[in-house]
């Protein structure tokens, strides 16, 4: 559209792995992407999140349309975790995963981990998430400091099996800032401790024209069907 470079075209899951290697830039989907051969790197540990720890990544990922299916992450002694583990200011947009999973020690999604400002838009994660220890797990983005996600969706189980905070939802796990409109969660979720929500966990933010439709369960207090613990403001959804 012309406000950002010429993105680079990624062709197969070893160039969409390869944007690990940088800490910025500008990359988009050439065509859909099979992931499913990720069940069995390194040691069936999966996927390498892009991002996370003492780096992040900024840039844009546009996926064009297209989606990555199968893509498998099993890290349990890994926070950060997802697709991108870590983002700093990020642009995501117009990208689907399909299946798969993606497992985490905390702080994970299906697509981002850490999301600290930037938009995501048009995307959607339909693989199971899991986090095995600690909180801040959601079908689409563990925790979002700020920024924006629109139009944009997760179906598949999300669980947590971790400390007394689980801040665990649908979509996203914990949203401190920032604002989710015109988006949903179908998945069942469930978590073990505090602030568990079928779209989200915890809500200091906004939420607009938004919905989710999954079985929800809470051990605990801060339990919902649509957001666990609301501090936030909610319009228009359910």
């Amino acid at each position: 559209d012309g406000s950002v470079a010429t993105p680079w075209l990624l062709t197969d899951i070893y160039g969409v792995q390869g944007m690990a290697t940088y800490h910025a830039g500008n990359f988009a989907l050439a065509n859909d992407i099979d992931a499913s051969g990720t069940a069995n790197w390194w040691g069936d540990a999966g996927f390498v999140p892009i991002g996370g720890g003492p780096t992040t990544f900024s840039g844009l990922f546009d996926g064009l349309g297209h989606v990555i299916s199968g893509l498998t992450i099993s890290r349990p002694t890994r926070g950060f975790v997802g697709l991108f583990g870590e983002v700093g200011t990020i642009t995501i947009r117009d990208v689907g995963l399909e299946g798969g999973s993606v497992t985490g020690q905390g702080i994970t999604g299906g697509l981002v981990g850490y999301m600290a400002s930037g938009t995501i838009t048009r995307s959607y994660n339909t693989g199971e998430v899991g986090s095995v220890l600690q909180p801040n797990v959601g079908g689409l983005v563990g925790y979002m400091a700020s920024g924006t996600i629109t139009e944009s969706y997760a179906t598949g189980a999300v669980t947590s099996f971790g400390s007394a905070e689980s801040y665990v939802g649908g979509l996203v796990g914990h949203v401190a800032s920032g604002t989710v409109t015109e988006s949903y969660a179908t998945g069942a979720v469930s978590g073990l401790g505090n602030y568990v929500g079928g779209l989200v966990g915890q809500l200091w933010g906004g939420i607009t024209q938004s919905y989710a439709t999954g079985t929800v369960r809470g051990f605990s207090s801060y339990v919902g069907g649509l957001v666990g613990g609301q501090w936030g403001n909610i319009a228009q959804s359910h």
